[in-house]
């Protein structure tokens, strides 16, 4: 935090760069360390960072001016900016207290009170480095409200808008009003119609209008991209404090913020042009229903059914001829004069019509004729001898297909006869594999294009084809983003039809980038990065051959790891067809490891019939190898032992394990983490049979092995702490598994430094769970322990919705661990929301034939018992009781004990 605080908020203060210098490490280290990813070294302990970063303020002082001086002021600045993220101690208020009574002293050293100060400051920050706490975990020790208070107050607002609608907007009147009315009647407004019409001049036009006559006292504006949850992300705020913002929290925290906002506030979420998935619907409607006006520009006209569209059309003529004279004679508010001068002109007037009026097309024809120094009459000429044979390969938006059709020929036409240079082509080329919002600038320019100037981007910004946005939060050039208006996106890729080849060099820039990544790439940049590789794949997925094998593969590996699965899926897919019709044998050889890759991401979105299948391949190529990779082969039985265990097939799990075992002892393989990996698998299995000391055995076996290696493996070993933790839970031995499952927890936090990852939600659940069986044992005496158990599961849940999703089976077991505690606190209600949550997702990502299906029919139907709702509770126990009967028998006799109850309780009434 006070590295954040020299050099963001302090304004003499350093620059990464040079508390780096000034320390001797490489920068790269202090940006993750302010980005709470790392953590400094030891040998730079606070005495050492105190004395290369602060110096006493002495007359004729040749110390290093890159340094930091100890002032009141400076003191004061660093106290406001703890106070601010709540990261203050009772002893640091009491040193500061003391700075303040002294201040007026005469005669009191300024640097040796300030000295104590933040050497107190320091202290803890060593004291942190000790425990081995990474920097988010740091800040929920020492500063609870810091963290976990995640309320909105109400001090947060849309960041500074600077609304850049054009100079004299022309026409649209009538669809402002109507827009006016429908916000203030139903709070949310879609204007929508073929691109190319003005929707989103028309949507900051309204914005301009209704801020400065007072209806809206703040407003904002972001562009839609791919989904809304990603489009929330984008929304600038300010006062949404950073430490609120974790991974795990930020669509919900960003949500809450805007059910504050009222009537007073607007949101324009601009170019949302494409079908809403599920996820993000359900966004929408909740968006819907707050005070706060939306506003939404889009090509569709079936969002929310089409019950708030507003529709928007051409100018009418006399605006299309002001339009047309501002961009021909650059004349801002054309004269009397000229405005009659082009109604009178015939030619001009049949240009007009040829066009239908089209915002855009209005614009470039009297750039392109003011440039080319054409006659309406040469336009006109141009246009209809153009060559429509390219109208069929044009991707055709929704609405009105025949005049989207012509929107995309003329542009097409006008960008061909353009003064636009190749290398300006090749520019926007680079600039149409982004997402809508484009990429930022800086990064364009210097990382992928590596240009020494901006005279090129600038001349394609000024003749409108590319668009330069500023942003908002940070007010600086080199935060600027680069994107293209979607019509002129459409058609750059439609008349220049890039091929691989020719975006073959931008693509490794990118990769180099995602593999490199440089100190100043942010994490949005890394978000415009995935998009541009995503949109490779899906434009050249069908030229990559073996020559360009590698350039995919690395694609996919970077999609992989970013969590994109449905992206990364597509091009190993290709990658697997690649292989399979090539008569390289290298190439062949690759095919089993592709399989297995592939089958792993389907185990991540929980299809597991297709997981077993990949698994199986890869494993049955390995088989018919001459010379067999044993270790890979092995590791690919016990991934598919895993997957039947998932998907309760757990016979079939052992009899994998024991292949696994077989090969390795046959084979005479030493690997010790494989061979812990599959001991410790096996104890899973074991557990779900219910076999507690079998499961204990085994997992046993394997944190010896994982524990007594050279280099021993952190994550691995907070595994086996994790899933002893889990048995010791089953048995009742509870002060134990909160032992076991605490040193799992924090063995995690180590690992992952502050970022996100589904493991640790199981950590947090498991947590819930010891608390929750404290709970269950006093007859929920215990209210302490009820809100721990709450709270760990309510971290975990978040953690898994915002990584896996909120129908995943990972976040079907937050919610029955929920409603369980909720069962043993007789919130009965409570308790049938969440199982009734967990069955739903159960059953469309594992299907009814599974075990932990049949187990939240249980629940449901003991709730319902408990409810007195019997026949429910007949109906749900039954269904339990036939799916548990097939998959596992063992689990029966739970079930049958309700139902006899239930069936008595029934016959008595």
């Amino acid at each position: 935090m006070l590295i954040q605080f020299l050099t963001k908020y302090y304004k003499k203060g350093l620059t990464q760069k040079s508390i780096a210098d000034l320390l001797r490490i490489d920068p790269a280290i202090i940006s993750k360390v302010v980005n709470g990813k790392e953590q400094l070294s030891s040998v730079c302990n606070k005495d050492l960072f105190f004395e290369n970063i602060f110096v006493e303020k002495l007359p004729n002082s040749s110390k290093n001016t890159k340094q930091v001086y100890i002032t009141y002021d400076f003191i004061n600045l660093l106290y406001e900016f703890l106070k601010k993220y709540g990261a203050l101690t009772s002893a640091l208020e009491k040193e500061y207290a003391e700075i303040k009574k002294q201040q007026s002293c005469i005669g009191v050293s300024e640097y040796k009170l300030g000295r104590h100060f933040i050497l107190s400051v320091l202290q803890i920050a060593e004291e942190s480095r000790e425990q081995k706490i990474p920097g988010t975990k740091l800040q929920e020790l020492l500063f609870p409200s810091h963290t976990t208070n995640t309320t909105i107050d109400d001090t947060v607002t849309f960041a500074t808008f600077d609304n850049p609608v054009i100079d004299n907007f022309i026409g649209r009147n009538e669809l402002i009003k109507e827009t006016h009315n429908k916000l203030s009647k139903d709070h949310i407004a879609v204007i929508c119609g073929i691109g190319g019409l003005g929707k989103s001049q028309s949507a900051l036009q309204y914005a301009y209008i209704y801020s400065n006559n007072g209806i809206y006292s703040q407003s904002q504006r972001v562009f839609f991209d791919s989904d809304l949850k990603r489009t929330l992300l984008k929304i600038p705020f300010n006062n949404l404090k950073e430490y609120q913002e974790t991974d795990e929290n930020k669509v919900n925290l960003r949500l809450s913020a805007l059910e504050k906002f009222q009537s007073d506030s607007l949101l324009i979420i601009d170019n949302m042009d494409a079908q809403l998935d599920s996820e993000s619907e359900k966004i929408l409607l909740r968006l819907k229903k707050m005070k706060l006006h939306i506003l939404i520009t889009s090509r569709e006209t079936n969002i929310l059914g089409g019950k708030f569209n507003i529709e928007i059309s051409p100018l009418k003529p006399d605006e299309q001829l002001t339009l047309f004279i501002r961009h021909y004679n650059r004349t801002n508010t054309p004269s009397d004069e000229e405005l009659n001068n082009a109604s009178a002109n015939k030619e001009l007037n049949l240009l007009f019509k040829e066009i239908d009026g089209h915002t855009m097309l209005i614009e470039l024809i009297a750039k392109t004729m003011a440039s080319n120094v054409m006659t309406p009459t040469d336009m006109l000429k141009s246009l209809s001898q153009r060559d429509d044979n390219s109208v069929s390969e044009i991707s055709i938006e929704k609405d009105d297909n025949q005049k989207q059709e012509k929107l995309y020929t003329y542009v097409s036409y006008l960008f061909d006869t353009s003064n636009i240079s190749e290398e300006a082509k090749k520019l926007l080329v680079y600039l149409s594999l982004s997402s809508i919002g484009g990429i930022r600038l800086r990064i364009f320019k210097n990382y992928l294009l590596k240009l020494s100037n901006m005279d090129l981007l600038n001349k394609l910004i000024y003749q409108s084809w590319a668009i330069r946005d500023k942003d908002k939060i940070n007010p600086s050039p080199i935060n600027d983003r680069i994107h293209l208006h979607p019509v002129i996106r459409t058609a750059v890729l439609t008349t220049e039809k890039p091929s691989l080849s020719d975006c073959q060099r931008y693509i490794q820039s990118v990769i180099d980038i995602c593999t490199s990544a440089p100190q100043e790439v942010t994490e949005q940049d890394y978000q415009d990065l995935y998009d541009i590789l995503i949109n490779a794949g899906k434009n050249f997925i069908n030229e990559y051959d073996e020559n360009t094998i590698k350039l995919l593969k690395n694609q996919a590996d970077i999609l992989f790891a970013a969590h994109k699965y449905e992206s990364a899926l597509e091009q190993y897919n290709k990658i697997i067809q690649i292989c399979t019709n090539s008569k390289t044998e290298n190439l062949q050889k690759k095919l089993p490891s592709i399989y297995d890759i592939c089958a792993d991401i389907y185990v991540k979105i929980a299809d597991y019939n297709k997981a077993i299948a990949n698994y199986k391949k890869a494993i049955n190529l390995w088989e018919d190898m001459p010379n067999k990779d044993y270790c890979k082969l092995i590791d690919c039985y016990n991934h598919l032992a895993n997957v039947y265990r998932k998907d309760s097939k757990y016979t079939a799990a052992l009899d994998s394990f024991r292949q696994a075992e077989n090969r390795m002892d046959v084979n005479n393989i030493k690997n010790p983490e494989l061979e812990a990996d599959i001991k410790n698998n096996i104890g899973i299995v074991y557990i779900n049979l219910d076999k507690l000391d079998d499961a204990l055995e085994y997992y046993e076996k394997a944190k010896v092995i994982r524990e007594t290696q050279s280099i021993p493996n952190l994550k691995q070993i907070a595994y086996s702490y994790h899933n002893i933790g889990t048995v010791f839970q089953r048995q009742k031995k509870i002060d134990k598994a909160i032992e076991y499952h605490t040193k799992g927890l924090e063995l995690r936090y180590q690992v992952y430094k502050g970022k996100k990852d589904s493991v640790l939600a199981d950590s947090l659940t498991m947590l819930g769970n010891d608390y929750a069986a404290i709970v269950e044992e006093n007859d929920g005496a215990n209210i302490e322990n009820y809100k721990k158990a709450m709270d760990f599961m309510k971290q975990g849940l978040q953690i898994r919705t915002d990584i896996l999703g909120p129908n995943h089976p990972a976040t079907a077991w937050s919610y029955e661990s929920m409603g369980r505690l909720d069962f043993s606190q007789k919130n009965y209600k409570n308790a049938l929301n969440s199982f009734k949550s967990c069955l739903n997702i159960r059953i469309n990502s594992l299907g009814e034939q599974h075990a932990y299906t049949a187990e939240a029919y249980q629940w449901l139907g003991k709730t319902y018992f408990k409810l007195n709702e019997l026949n429910p509770a007949k109906i749900n126990l039954q269904k339990a009781y036939d799916i548990q009967g097939m998959v596992k028998k063992s689990a029966q006799q739970e079930t049958k004990k309700y139902l006899d109850m239930v069936n008595k309780k029934i016959i008595d009434k």
